[in-house]
């Protein structure tokens, strides 16, 4: 990219490293475990707010996500088919030999558009020089990192192993359980109260009993994690910036 710039800047006699930067975008592919779907599908909003969804006529399912406010654009989309639609066959060889690229996995991107780089990293003018300094370039790979934080994500309950303990009458609990451990409440707790506010014009005391041991026995086979399963944390904190 430097060189880039410097042979641009001599054939226009200008000096591109001095320029000030209006908008750029810092972003990371990840290889991911899960179909792109199902992985953004489990990305629900960014610092409690809802994405743009991107669906292509072409696919029935989400190609990708979008937030954006008046300094920043925050964007999650499916690499893999970014590269395919973008690239031709060729140059996705070239890129299976130098670069570990692999058709047949997944790929995902988080990237931040920065609309006002002045605004939000504080500073009155932002040039181009300064953008290509490494500490600069961690301070946007720290700071992607954080917006991965914000986003909010699904997969923290366990599905349980056995096929029969997967049934109508566990299945609302899972996604119940879910929403209790995003939204913060108890709704095992919740539910006793609900039973034992019914009336006992619909429900006796017996009735009640027999729904709440039921119920016990369901929530036993619904247990949480520790962190998202579709969370790729990890993998963005080990990438090198280049």
């Amino acid at each position: 990219m430097i060189e880039a710039l410097e042979h641009t800047s001599d054939l226009l006699s200008i000096n591109l490293f001095q320029a000030e930067l209006r908008r750029f975008e810092f972003g990371c592919i990840v290889e991911v475990d899960y179909k792109p779907d199902e992985f953004l599908n489990n990305h629900l909003t960014y610092k409690g707010k809802p994405f743009q969804i991107w669906q292509n006529k072409s696919y029935t399912a989400i190609t990708g996500k979008e937030f954006q406010d008046g300094a920043l654009k925050v964007r999650l989309y499916d690499a893999g088919l970014n590269i395919k639609h973008k690239t031709s066959t060729s140059i996705r060889h070239e890129l299976e030999i130098h670069s570990g690229y692999d058709k047949r996995k997944n790929y995902i991107k988080i990237e931040n558009h920065y609309k006002k780089p002045e605004v939000h990293f504080k500073k009155r003018n932002l040039f181009v020089n300064e953008i290509l300094k490494d500490s600069f370039m961690e301070e946007c790979k720290t700071d992607l990192i954080e917006t991965y934080k914000n986003i909010m994500k699904t997969g923290l309950i366990k599905i349980p192993s056995n096929k029969k303990d997967v049934n109508v009458g566990t299945l609302p609990l899972i996604l119940l359980k879910e929403l209790g451990i995003i939204y913060g409440f108890n709704p095992e707790e919740l539910m006793k109260q609900r039973v034992s506010s019914i009336p006992e014009s619909i429900l006796s005391l017996y009735d009640k009993k027999a729904r709440q041991l039921q119920l016990k026995q369901n929530w036993r086979k619904v247990s949480s994690v520790e962190g998202s399963q579709y969370d790729i944390l990890k993998q963005l904190e080990s990438k090198e910036v280049l």
